[in-house]
């Protein structure tokens, strides 16, 4: 098939003005001023071994947002953060506390022990109808040997072994 070109030219038109808009509301991340560095030189860190950081961004247009991201350099006041992102990858100066620490985290805690539950070894605080949390165990309120008009039958959740979580 063809083109129609009749409306090729209409169409053209609308297609650039679409991408010129997008290019125009594409957020830009603010950076600091030069002055706000301060006199202490920046201590860059290898491209391989960037620490991982949280950083809060603030763009032109649009709220503050926190972001993944490493950090390249930093001195006693400031921080240059670098993240990719759709377009590549961007680098912005913030201040120092607007970043933190990040954790990756490779796989969840495995669990090596099973759960059990055990039924009759709740226990009370002497007043009825109120549970008494123990390191440890958690207790069902009215249960075990208090007071009061309990049901008796308590629950308290252990690991296998007889360790309580």
């Amino acid at each position: 098939m063809t083109k129609n070109r009749r409306y090729e030219a209409h169409y053209d038109a609308i297609n650039d003005a679409r991408i010129a808009q997008a290019s125009r509301s594409a957020q830009q991340p603010l950076t600091l001023p030069r002055q706000a560095y301060g006199p202490t030189p920046f201590e860059w860190a290898p491209p391989r071994r960037q620490p991982t950081v949280w950083v809060w961004v603030h763009w032109r247009e649009g709220p503050a947002t926190k972001i993944a991201a490493v950090a390249a350099a930093w001195n006693d006041r400031v921080v240059i953060v670098e993240w990719e992102q759709t377009g590549g990858r961007r680098s912005v100066v913030v201040w120092r506390t607007a970043v933190s620490h990040r954790v990756e985290r490779t796989r969840a805690r495995p669990h090596t022990r099973a759960l059990t539950l055990r039924a009759g070894a709740g226990t009370t605080s002497g007043v009825s109808g109120q549970g008494e949390r123990q390191k440890g165990t958690i207790a069902n309120p009215g249960s075990g040997s208090g007071s009061g008009s309990g049901s008796g039958l308590g629950t308290n959740i252990t690991r296998g072994g007889g360790s309580s979580i």
